[in-house]
């Protein structure tokens, strides 16, 4: 059982993308979330309330960025290793050790 076929890894891809994208949408035409008390619900219906959520809400987005960052840096480091490795060609080796049909594990890199 080796890597999967090209098409199919192109699809499993295209499929991650497309959830990738619904789920996008979803969050972006949510509704704004209520306050969970009247006291605070009552708190953020001033001017100065409504400054303090605005602000509170674009503070969450910037530090959403670091970890987005580093996670997309990993999966593209991730995606371009098994790029290089697909080009690795016939009876070369990859980087990638799988088992052989015989139950055996590839040592040799």
């Amino acid at each position: 059982m080796g890597a999967l076929p090209p098409r199919r890894a192109s699809s499993r891809l295209l499929a991650g993308v497309v959830i990738s994208i619904a789920a996008l949408c979803l969050l972006a035409w949510a509704e704004p979330a209520l306050a969970q008390c009247p006291m605070c619900r009552k708190a953020l219906e001033s001017p100065e309330g409504r400054r303090l959520a605005g602000a509170f809400a674009r503070a969450i987005l910037f530090l959403l960025a670091v970890p987005i960052t580093a996670v997309g840096t990993i999966a593209l480091m991730v995606v371009s290793k098994q790029r290089q490795g697909e080009g690795a060609g016939v009876g070369q080796a990859s980087s990638i050790c799988l088992p052989h049909d015989d139950g055996r594990e590839n040592s040799s890199r």
